[in-house]
């Protein structure tokens, strides 16, 4: 089996289907600030 990353991929979204655990997955966000930014300067 070949490791590298190919350049593009092309999918199908004929044959795509609706991910059933979608709605256990926690969404959580990270916001990283400039220190200068986050001082309030």
């Amino acid at each position: 089996m070949d490791d590298e990353l190919l350049l593009q991929y092309s999918f199908d979204y004929q044959k795509a289907k609706p991910n059933c655990f979608a709605s256990r997955i926690e969404v959580k966000k990270v916001v990283s600030l400039d220190a200068d930014v986050a001082v309030g300067k």
